[in-house]
């Protein structure tokens, strides 16, 4: 099988020709299709001029003489190959055979790789030239920056440092009004708080007086009901007496004239009873008689029954003798 021939170099650039003198950020901006702000900086000598004039003001710092600068040749931001060329590129390799299909189609996927790095090995290599032309340029631009701003700061820095002077008394003013705001606040809080523990204190006072007096009220009251139940106790002792005396004599006088309806009644019974009792009486008499002649007995319990008999006969006669002198009790 004939064997594919090499892929052709890339076409040349169609781009218009980079100017040496330009300046490399705008030719970049250029290229990239951005629009650069114009700033309105004033020629070196001018600004010299400028700063010359400065010592004559109060405090100033001394003038400052800057050199022209010299112009910076720098190249212009170009490459060896284009997007365009790079797409064109990327159509050629779409048409590489499958590098597993065989030994010429791994060999040209290799020489396509190596074209395409031989291609992105130039752009690194340009990128790096442009960056060092960067670099230096970048150094260059902080130099002269760096005159001017020390130049620059000769003349800030007396009047930042008399503005912060009037900013420090200000801030010190400040915080001295706040320390005496404070000490009124704390004067008046403290003025506050004695006020209160004093009203607190007066308050409790006026709660102790107002506890003793109502305790000397309430004491005062409770001798009085104390008094009042003693009164009311002793006039009620006073009462139950009187009616204990009430009732004894009514009692006693009760009692007396039970006693003296009792003896009449008794009086008029024995009155009643006076001819049966002499009737007892005398036979009374005769029983007793008949006790005083007894039989001779040979026997002690003969003796000892008769005299039981005898004693029976004696109770017999003594209450029949007594018959009409007692008062006969009812059954």
């Amino acid at each position: 099988m004939a064997r594919r021939n090499a892929y052709p170099p890339a076409p040349p650039s169609t781009a218009p020709p980079p100017d040496p003198n330009a300046d490399p950020v705008a030719e970049l901006d250029r290229m990239l299709g951005r629009t650069a702000v114009p700033i309105n900086v004033p020629p070196l000598p001018a600004l010299a001029e400028s700063l010359a004039e400065v010592p004559s003001r109060a405090h100033a710092a001394p003038a400052v003489r800057l050199e022209e600068a010299q112009p910076l040749v720098t190249k212009a931001i170009t490459f060896s190959v284009t997007l365009d060329a790079i797409a064109e590129l990327a159509e050629e390799c779409k048409g590489l055979p499958d590098p597993a299909s065989g030994p010429e189609a791994l060999e040209d996927n290799r020489k396509a790789r190596a074209r395409i790095r031989d291609v992105r090995f130039g752009v690194e290599h340009r990128r790096k030239d442009l960056i060092d032309d960067a670099v230096r340029y970048q150094r260059r631009a902080n130099d002269a920056a760096r005159v001017l701003r020390e130049a620059l700061e000769k003349i800030e820095n007396p009047i930042d440092e008399r503005i912060k002077a009037v900013e420090r008394a200000k801030e010190a003013a400040r915080l001295a009004a706040e320390h005496a705001e404070r000490e009124r606040q704390q004067h008046a809080e403290a003025k506050r708080l004695e006020e209160q523990r004093a009203a607190q204190a007066e308050e409790e006072q006026r709660q102790r007086v107002e506890r003793q007096r109502i305790d000397a009220e309430n004491e005062r009251l409770r001798k009085e009901r104390e008094a009042i139940e003693k009164r009311e106790r002793e006039q009620r002792e006073r009462e139950a007496a009187a009616q204990r005396e009430r009732d004894e004599a009514a009692r006693l006088a009760k009692e007396e004239a039970d006693r003296i309806a009792r003896e009449a009644a008794e009086s008029e019974a024995a009155e009643r009873r006076k001819p049966d009792a002499e009737k007892l009486r005398a036979f009374a008499q005769r029983l007793i008689a008949i006790t005083n002649d007894g039989p001779e007995l040979a026997t002690p319990e003969a003796g000892e029954e008769f005299d039981r008999a005898v004693g029976g006969v004696l109770d017999v006669a003594e209450r029949l003798e007594a018959f009409g002198v007692r008062p006969r009790r009812s059954p």
